[in-house]
Parts: structure tokens; C-alpha cells; sequence
């Protein structure tokens, strides 16, 4: 029996999907079919999770060393590499926070700062760069003020500023006049792309002068000491806790939609994240794909979406039953670790000896076992659109045999061929599919999270007048509803 926690989240998550993922009638669905009442997990998940209502196996992790798991460290070993070889500072000294000076036993921080006190030019590449940072952060407030007066808060036109601003940024000037055809806004333009010149000029010769020309000898060590805390509370924010990690193999539809949410790191299926193209959109899909599990370490910290509660992930892999198409043999591939790469595959066959792991899906050798469920967005097109999240080392094909030929364009397998797959479309009235068409796309960086405060759900980019006319990224639910009826199909 599911314990309470683990029914509200999925009875959430099914809600949220319903609300703002405009799943056609069918696929939303299937979804909740999938989430609340039967995951149809592949035999070989089902072999190691068995019969835990919570779809997760748990692994005692007590002897494994946390150093390769341990971000901070990497970001202590980086930032004071000097003084880390001088006093050969250890992962165990590390952990401890304090290392041995001669008979003296000196806290972590204290002995960093001491040691760069005295070694300044060791750490005066770091320094420079929070000086820039400075720096740059003024002149981009600067030109950011200058555009809103200029154009005004709500001017469509401000869209097409931010790829300017961006480009000034990369490129020190960029020319402004295909933005306004007014002659007065185009030499004010043209004038703020020589300020910028002139600012960053300033900045280069700011920091090639030595560092004690810039700062005043008490400034410095003030400097010193503030930047050196500042690297040491971001490394305490990496740094796990020193307590016992787990191992859990998962069919969670709850730790699958937060595989990137709510963590200190972030990636594109992330659902507050700022990608343009929304990766985060296919997550229903993936859930939903019988090949698809997720490994993941944890140190037990609760991380909470929209009242989804789970464990946070340390570092987490997705996984996928293959099979060699020649020899028949199978495998479950370790596909991506994130944020950090630990080995997953290595770990995973230490606990779990019944299945051979590869990493990835090996180019030309190995395709997905199972024939997987497709699920659709609604469009205002013919072809709807493929729910599934974007894919890096690996590939998706429309099956044609079995189910494939007895329903026609609703499932898919997992191939190594690279393909992206982000923009796949399906007309389900006749099964025909379209591998170019529209994708979603956000203006404004729409997250989740906005679509849920504001009560919103997903469009195409196609589903737009035109970007610089309708300023509106979704719209209601019941509007789109009652135009659409599909066919059906499950």
C-alpha cells in the first residue's frame, strides 16, 4: 500500500499534466491511467523493485567514499589549487575542515585565507574576475535602464533588444538600426553601442594594471578575505552531507518529473528552467515509456514542488532496457549521468549482478526493447504534437510492426541514432507523421510555474499570430477544449 505522501504526489502530478500540459483527451488519459493506476513497468525494473508500492528499490550506501559524489571539493580543489599543493590538502582533511600546519591543527578557511595573504599573486586571477564582474554588472544595468526609457516597458519591440543586449555582451558593439526605423532612436542606439565600447575599454585596462593599483593595501585584504568566504559558502553548498547516501532504482512517476527540479544544479528538463525551446514539456512522455527507470544517489533531503515531495538527487541517471538487435541479448543503459559522472553503471552492477550495463545507447549495436506508448500535446494543426523530453545521445522511430502496424503512428522505440525528436508531430486520424513541426516556444522564458500562478497552458510556436503582435504565450484551458475533439484511439 502506497504511504499517504506517494498518493498525493502522483494525485498532483496528474493534475498538474490535466491542467497545463494540453495533452489531447487520449494521451491525458493514458496518463493518469499510467500514473495512478497501472505504471506497466518492463519486467526487468519489475525484477528489482519487485512489489514496493512505492515503485523504488533502496541500496545502503556505507562504504563508498563521498569524494567523487562531492562537488564542493572539485570547487575548493579549483579555486585554491595553489594552496591545496603546498600543504597537500587531503579529502579527509577536506571533510574535516582543518588541516595540520606543521604541529598546529588550523581551520580550513583560516589557513586559506593566511596562506593567500602572503601569496596574493596566486589568487589574483580570481580576484580580477569578481573586480569584472563588478564591472559588468554596472554597465548592464546601465544599458537596461537606457532601453526601457527608451522604448518604454511594455514595447514589443524589447524582445529584439534582449538578442542586442546579449550580442553587446559577446561582442562589445553590435549595430542597432534594424531595430527602430525612427532616425532619433537610431542614433541614440548607435550612441549606446559606443558607450559600451568605451565602458568595456575601461574595464580591460582596469585589469591589466596590477592589483594593488586598483585596490589600496587594506582594501585588498578586505577583498581577499570577502571573496575567499564567498567561494567557501558555494562550496558548502555542494558539499553533501556527512551521513549515509542510497542508491534507489526507480519507476516513480513523481522522481521522474522532478529528475532535474528543485536542485541545486539545474538542466533543460527542468521545469522552472530558462530554455526557450521548454525541453521540460516531453516529461509526461518519458514518464509514461515502459523502457524508461531512473537511478539516482540520495542523501534523504526532502526537495518539494507544488507539494510533490521526493528525495533530492546527488547525482542521478536515466535508464533504458536495450537490446542487441543481432544477438538478442539484453541491457539496461545508463543514459546521461547529471550532474557529475560517478560511474552509475559500475555502482549499479555492484548491487545488482542479474543485468549487464552499458553506458548510453552504443552507435549502431544496441536499440530499445519495448515498443513504448506515444503521448500528444493538442495544436491547431493536423499533426499533434510528440510529448517526450529532448534527446542527447540517442534516437526515436515510429514502429511499424506489431502494435505499430495494428495502431499506426501512436507508438515509438529508442534507437542510437541521434534525432533529437523534439519537434515530431503525428496526424492521429491517419497515423502519417511529420518530423518538422512547430515547437514550443516561449517569449518570456514561460515556466511551469508561471503557467501554473497565472492558470495557463502550453502552444506551439504556430499557435502564435506573430510574436511581436500577440504578447500571450498560452491560453485557457477551456477555450482550446471545446474546439478540439480527437479521435479515439486508446
Amino acid at each position: 500500500m502506497r504511504n499517504p505522501q506517494d498518493t498525493k504526489n502522483l494525485l498532483i502530478l496528474n493534475k498538474i499534466v490535466e491542467k497545463h500540459f494540453n495533452l489531447v483527451d487520449q494521451s491525458q488519459s493514458l496518463f493518469k491511467y499510467r500514473v495512478l493506476y497501472d505504471p506497466n513497468i518492463a519486467p526487468e525494473y519489475k525484477a528489482i523493485i519487485g512489489d514496493a508500492p512505492d515503485l523504488r528499490k533502496r541500496f545502503k550506501i556505507k562504504t563508498m567514499s563521498l569524494e567523487p559524489l562531492d562537488r564542493g571539493w572539485g570547487i575548493f580543489a579549483r579555486s585554491f589549487n595553489t594552496f591545496a599543493r603546498e600543504y597537500q590538502v587531503t579529502y579527509e582533511d577536506f571533510s574535516n575542515g582543518k588541516i595540520l600546519i606543521g604541529k598546529n591543527s588550523v581551520k580550513l578557511f583560516k589557513a586559506t585565507y593566511n596562506f593567500y595573504k602572503t601569496h596574493l599573486s596566486d589568487f589574483k586571477h580570481t580576484l580580477q574576475e569578481r573586480i569584472s564582474n563588478d564591472f559588468y554588472d554596472e554597465i548592464n544595468h546601465k544599458i537596461l535602464d537606457f532601453v526601457k526609457n527608451l522604448l518604454g516597458k511594455n514595447d514589443r519591440r524589447e524582445s529584439s533588444f534582449a538578442f542586442a543586449f546579449s550580442t553587446i555582451q559577446n561582442e562589445l558593439a553590435v549595430n542597432f538600426t534594424y531595430i527602430s526605423t525612427k532616425e532619433e532612436n537610431t542614433r541614440k542606439l548607435n550612441g549606446v553601442s559606443f558607450s559600451v565600447q568605451h565602458l568595456y575599454g575601461e574595464i580591460y585596462n582596469k585589469l591589466t594594471l596590477p592589483l594593488k593599483d586598483v585596490l589600496g593595501s587594506k582594501e585588498i585584504e578586505l577583498f581577499l578575505k570577502q571573496t575567499i568566504k564567498e567561494i567557501f559558502e558555494k562550496i558548502g553548498a555542494y558539499t553533501p552531507p556527512k551521513k549515509d547516501m542510497e542508491l534507489v532504482i526507480s519507476c516513480n512517476p513523481a522522481d521522474m518529473f522532478m529528475a532535474s527540479t528543485k536542485e541545486k544544479w539545474t538542466s533543460c528538463i527542468n521545469v522552472d528552467s530558462d530554455y526557450e525551446e521548454m525541453f521540460w514539456t516531453g516529461l509526461p512522455g518519458a514518464i509514461v515509456d515502459k523502457n524508461r527507470a531512473i537511478a539516482y544517489i540520495t542523501d534523504g533531503v526532502k526537495k518539494n514542488y507544488q507539494g510533490i515531495e521526493i528525495d533530492r538527487f546527488i547525482v542521478r541517471s536515466w535508464l533504458l532496457t536495450t537490446r542487441n538487435k543481432k544477438t538478442r541479448k539484453s541491457y539496461i543503459s545508463v543514459v546521461g549521468e547529471y550532474p557529475i559522472c560517478v560511474n552509475l553503471d559500475e555502482i549499479l552492477s555492484s548491487f545488482i549482478k542479474d543485468f549487464e550495463y552499458v553506458k548510453d545507447i552504443p552507435e549502431g549495436k544496441l536499440i530499445g526493447k519495448y515498443y513504448f506508448e506515444m503521448l500528444f500535446h493538442e495544436t491547431q494543426e493536423d499533426y499533434k504534437k510528440f510529448c517526450y523530453i529532448y534527446l542527447d545521445t540517442s534516437g526515436l522511430k515510429i514502429a511499424k510492426k506489431n502494435k505499430g502496424a495494428k495502431f499506426p503512428g501512436l507508438y515509438a522505440y529508442h534507437t542510437s541514432q541521434n534525432s533529437g525528436q523534439h519537434n515530431l508531430g503525428v496526424n492521429l486520424d491517419t497515423g502519417e507523421y511529420d518530423k518538422n513541426i512547430p515547437i514550443f516556444f516561449s517569449q518570456d522564458n514561460t515556466t511551469l510555474t508561471s503557467m501554473i500562478i497565472n492558470n495557463t497552458f502550453l502552444k506551439t510556436e504556430n499557435d502564435f499570430e506573430d510574436d511581436f503582435e500577440d504578447d500571450e504565450i498560452v491560453v485557457g484551458l477551456n477555450d482550446i477544449a471545446a474546439q478540439v475533439q480527437g479521435p479515439g484511439v486508446f
